[in-house]
């Protein structure tokens, strides 16, 4: 489970992805969770792979599932203030009021929530985008959902 406050950071989880190539049920997964000042996403995923024949879904569910980084390639570019040595993390923002004080318990809670259901073999959804005015809305499981986030990739 990442909650990585940078770009470099997010790329590590990714790269960490290759070791499952190889392998059709993979074994490795992570789950991303990031957030502004009041609205924030967590992503689910496990293959590098952008080919759509390599999403099947299958009686017992899905094998694998996009990369976060692959779902929302901007986790992985760096933002200029990120390469400032200066930057404050979630909870000193937080802390100075510049973010709002239950923004990152939310994003846990979604996370949380999304890992059991993977542990326990119910996962139906891999994205949640959660802003605390507006909602939670979650992207469910399915075929079209799957290639819809890889071919937003292929077409970057």
């Amino acid at each position: 489970m990442g909650c990585v406050d940078r770009a470099s950071g997010r790329r590590s989880l990714h790269q960490a992805l290759d070791c499952n190539r190889y392998r059709r049920q993979k074994s490795v997964w992570w789950i991303d969770a990031g957030n502004g000042d009041r609205h924030g996403q967590v992503l689910v995923g496990s293959s590098l792979s952008i080919d759509p024949n390599d999403y099947r879904l299958t009686k017992l569910g899905c094998l694998s599932l996009p990369s976060p980084g692959i779902q929302a390639p901007e986790l992985l570019v760096d933002k200029p203030e990120e390469l400032q040595e200066n930057r404050l993390s979630c909870a000193e923002l937080a802390r100075l009021d510049r973010q709002s004080p239950i923004v990152n318990a939310q994003a846990a809670t979604i996370a949380a929530d999304l890992a059991l259901d993977l542990v326990n073999g119910e996962l139906t959804r891999f994205a949640a985008y959660f802003d605390l005015r507006s909602g939670t809305k979650y992207q469910y499981i399915t075929p079209k959902a799957v290639n819809d986030a890889i071919t937003t990739l292929a077409l970057r």
